[in-house]
């Protein structure tokens, strides 16, 4: 049963600037900054792509649809180009943003995607899986140059790698699941590890700050300054502004 809000989420709750009824039920939305007008990407429960245009209420273009298997996850390149997908069949796949077609597709996990993640320059892109893996993938040559690496593993146990993201300066790589844990980007080695679930992951832009679920965490002296009180609802995604904190 939903709890009732909490008086402070009551005063800080914000009324909707405008609502759109777009196509199935929307998993991923993606800003899509530059172009005409101000649109959105939206990856839906059906698996298709979809961009749609704010200002016109409108779908642009067709959907961008994976023939084989369902798009589970989507991440926006930094130079906003390209969008790579992780799909129900274990492939990572990338996309045009002008075209909505896909021009490279990556395989090698064995399960579903549940996350993807690009490198602050745009060279890389992680994936995790709910095979409980993360790989690294080189986006011009398309080849795997870490892993896989095992993420999801603790106490026998193997669960899915629910988010993996790279930290701003491109140095570490954070993956949630059963565990909170962070990696050396260039080696795949093993920094840090926390006892913390985590389904959602995000690093403030100076990097100082890695929001995970739940907690906020110095990464300085990687350690938990705050949690979030256990009978919030359930954090599915997060989003970090300047001075904000989406979710």
């Amino acid at each position: 049963m939903q709890r009732p809000a909490s008086a402070k989420h009551k005063k800080l709750a914000t009324m909707p600037y405008r609502k759109i009824k777009v196509n199935n039920v929307a998993g991923h939305i993606l800003h899509l900054p530059g172009g005409p007008g101000q649109r959105i990407i939206v990856r839906s429960w059906d698996g298709l792509i979809r961009v749609w245009d704010l200002e016109t209420d409108t779908q642009v273009g067709e959907e961008w649809e994976a023939k084989d298997f369902g798009v589970y996850t989507i991440a926006l390149s930094p130079d906003s180009k390209k969008v790579a997908s992780g799909s129900l069949d274990g492939a990572v796949k990338l996309w045009n943003v002008d075209t909505g077609k896909i021009v490279k597709t990556w395989t090698g996990h064995p399960k579903e995607m549940r996350s993807v993640s690009w490198s602050p320059d745009g060279g890389r892109v992680v994936s995790g899986s709910n095979h409980g893996t993360f790989r690294v993938w080189d986006v011009q040559s398309g080849k795997t140059i870490l892993g896989p690496i095992n993420a999801g593993e603790d106490e026998g146990l193997r669960l899915g790698v629910r988010a993996a993201c790279y930290s701003p300066d491109g140095k570490m790589i954070a993956t949630g699941g059963i565990r909170l844990k962070i990696w050396d980007a260039n080696s795949g080695k093993s920094l840090k590890s926390f006892k913390e679930h985590s389904g959602c992951l995000a690093w403030t832009s100076d990097g100082k700050t890695l929001i995970a679920g739940r907690s906020k965490i110095d990464t300085a002296t990687w350690t938990i300054l705050d949690v979030l009180p256990v009978w919030e609802d359930p954090i599915d995604t997060i989003s970090v502004s300047m001075r904000y904190m989406a979710r």
